[in-house]
Parts: C-alpha cells; structure tokens; sequence
C-alpha cells in the first residue's frame, strides 16, 4: 500500500516511502557508531581491567545484553522502549568504569604527604592507602550494582506486561457484574 503525502496515525504505523534521505541514513548510521563503540570500549575495558575485566565487568555487560534481547521477544508491546533501555543502559556502565579507571590511576599518585601539603596539616600515614582501598571498594560496588539495577528494572516489566488483564476480560467482568446487580 503506497500512497503519495500520506500522514501516519501513529509513530509506530509503516508507511512506505519511495527515497531514503539523508536525515533517515544519518540516524541510522548515528546509531550503528553508537553500538560499534559502546563494542569498542567493552574490548577496552576487558583487558584494560586485566582480570577484574574479564572475570566481572566481560560477563555482567554480556549478561545486560542478554536480558535486554531475551525480554524484547518475550515483551513485543515493550520491544523499542527495552531495546534503547539496554542500550543506553550498556554504555553508561561502561562509559562509568572507562571514567572511573581514569579516576583511580589520578588518584593513586596521591600520598599522605601529598595530603598533608595540600590540607596544611598533618594527616596520618594510612591516609594514602585507604584512598586506594575507599576506591577499590567503590570500584567493585559499581561494577555489580550497576548491572543488578539493570536487571531489576528491566524484570519489573515481566509481571506488569503478564498481570494485566486483557480488555475483552476487563470488558467482560464489567458486564457481568452489571448484568448480576438487581436493581433494589
């Protein structure tokens, strides 16, 4: 069905058009840099973390990845909406470690003398190293939380897309009980 200068009801509605413009081209490609980089800074992260990268932060964003892609078969209603979440959701959480491993390698240069130059008094020796253990600590509990908050928000979609009664059923309850009151 093609029809010339045709407005669409809704967003959603497919209207086929004759040309593909540059505006449309743009988007796209917009869009394929945004995945082959949040891609890019994934394999970064990965073995700029050595270990930690392989072992917590490789799998929790495969993970994230999943769940968004299993829950936009499962929810067609939702499917857009999960899709541009999970997107945007992976690049923050990677852009976050990307930042915060910048973060650390500043900070870790900083000694308790260093310290104490700067405040123009004494600061105690363990000063330095529980700076490095604050942001180890603050490193492990952003790489896990992230994701599980991810997971909580995309799982609160499963019973509010399964519990909702369907119209026919609503329709047909109203029915019922309008049909069953006596009228005295």
């Amino acid at each position: 069905m093609y029809r010339k200068n045709y407005v669409p009801r809704s967003k959603d509605e497919i209207v086929y058009t004759d040309s593909f413009t540059v505006r449309e081209m743009g988007k796209k490609m917009l869009t394929l840099l945004i995945y082959i980089g949040t891609f890019g800074l994934w394999l970064y992260l990965h073995h700029a973390y050595y270990n930690f990268g392989s072992k917590i932060i490789t799998p929790l964003t495969g993970a994230m990845w999943i769940v968004g892609a299993v829950l936009a078969l499962l929810l067609p209603s939702q499917r857009l909406e999960i899709i541009k979440h999970t997107k945007w959701f992976v690049l923050g959480y990677l852009a976050i470690l990307f930042i915060y491993r910048y973060v650390i390698i500043l900070v870790s240069g900083v000694s308790a003398e260093n310290l104490s130059a700067s405040f123009g008094q004494s600061v105690a020796a363990s000063s330095g190293t529980a700076i490095l253990g604050w942001l180890q600590n603050l490193l492990w509990i952003i790489s896990i939380t992230y994701p599980v908050g991810y997971f909580i928000f995309q799982g609160k979609k499963i019973p509010q897309f399964f519990g909702t009664r369907s119209k026919n059923r609503a329709v047909r309850e109203i029915r019922d009980i309008r049909d069953n009151t006596k009228p005295y």
